[in-house]
């Protein structure tokens, strides 16, 4: 018990960092994705 608590907060740390990574990445997809079809309309 002592053990997971002890690894909770870096777990959780590492965690939200890969969450927030993986957010990042599919916005910034999904904005080269909306230029693309721009640049292709256009």
């Amino acid at each position: 018990m002592t053990l997971e608590q002890g690894n909770s907060p870096a777990k959780a740390n590492r965690i939200r960092c890969v969450a927030l990574f993986w957010g990042v990445q599919k916005v910034s997809l999904h904005k080269i994705l909306i230029i693309i079809r721009n640049t292709i309309n256009v």
